[in-house]
């Protein structure tokens, strides 16, 4: 039987939450339509093995690919070739879908054709409590063009958790992510985006992103240490924008909006909640924006820090002297406001 989905669950040393992971997976109405990839990023745990009792146990959909460690993106990357699935998914390890919402996602696929499909996700706690998923302002059950959202915060604010591709268009436009680092994550939200031209949101709770578990990657610990991570991630997508043909005008300002958004949001993590003004990783990100994107680059330098109360342009400031005890002095007041 063809499948209407691939998911791809880049996994290393999860042999807490694979079980519940691979259950969440195991729907009662279409489970052969579904193609669910394991790629055992070397673990040295019984992540493989728990694995390959779900494939085992279900053959026509679950399948173990294991390969040496090589970190999340090299996970996609691989799972991406052995994918055959009209529609496209990435599911973490540690997280996990609502069964009957995936099902009935499924069931929605087999009748629909177009690039983007969006279902909500919600944060988890390790002891099960949900959170509300937030409103994406979307009509459903109707196809949409992305022209006519693209301006939309709801599409220029989507998370990786409520994203599915179609897998032709991730293929075609030679998507690879990036290997060795962390929070590869987000190019799987920003570089296929260049390929869509329709749209069709199913207004059901799908991913359950868990929060809280300690040594993962939004650890507060393990993100200060893997900080620069983010600058590499956001650089390839800037190759992505710089590069890749765009679907349409507003595809391409939309990710414009997005990129810039990034930017911003990791600049003033770093000078502000880091109080970080030479990080390297910033650094040389931001000589590489500047030769690459002047237009980008221009359109932050004039981003102030908090309107009204602090209407200082920090990252203008900060690209002129960044030893400069104004800049230093309006980030302390703005941290001891906001706190």
């Amino acid at each position: 039987m063809d499948k209407i989905i691939s998911i791809i669950i880049p996994t290393y040393n999860m042999e807490d939450y694979i079980a519940r992971n691979l259950h969440s997976l195991v729907i009662s109405h279409h489970l052969d339509a579904i193609e669910v990839l394991v790629i055992n990023d070397g673990s040295k745990d019984r992540s493989s093995e728990i694995a390959h009792q779900f494939s085992n146990q279900y053959p026509q959909s679950f399948k173990v690919i294991d390969k040496q460690n090589g970190n999340y993106g090299s996970c996609i990357n691989v799972g991406l070739q052995y994918a055959t699935g009209k529609y496209v998914k990435i599911l973490d390890a540690d997280d996990y879908f609502e069964t009957a919402n995936f099902d009935t996602m499924v069931g929605i696929l087999k009748d629909i054709d177009v690039d983007l499909v969006i279902t909500h996700f919600a944060f988890t706690s390790p002891s099960g409590k949900t959170e509300t998923t937030r409103n994406l302002h979307l009509p459903s059950g109707k196809i949409l063009s992305i022209d006519a959202i693209a301006h939309t915060k709801s599409i220029q604010g989507l998370w990786m958790h409520e994203i599915a591709y179609r897998r032709e268009n991730v293929i075609k436009m030679g998507y690879h992510q990036e290997e060795g680092i962390s929070y590869t994550d987000v190019q799987w939200g920003f570089d296929p985006m260049s390929t869509v031209r329709t749209v069709y949101f199913i207004n059901l709770l799908v991913y359950h992103y868990l929060v809280g578990r300690e040594g993962q990657t939004m650890d507060k610990e393990v993100y200060i240490r893997k900080f620069g991570d983010e600058f590499t991630c956001t650089a390839a997508m800037l190759r992505t924008f710089n590069n890749a043909p765009m679907a349409s005008e507003a595809v391409k300002n939309m990710m414009f909006s997005k990129i810039k958004g990034r930017i911003i949001a990791l600049y003033k993590r770093a000078l502000v909640e880091h109080n970080d003004y030479e990080n390297q990783a910033m650094i040389a990100f931001d000589q590489q924006l500047k030769e690459q994107s002047p237009h980008l680059y221009k359109s932050i330098d004039r981003k102030l820090l908090s309107v009204p109360l602090f209407c200082y342009p920090y990252i203008h400031i900060w690209r002129k002297n960044r030893k400069s005890k104004m800049l230093q002095f309006v980030i302390l007041a703005y941290r001891k406001y906001k706190h």
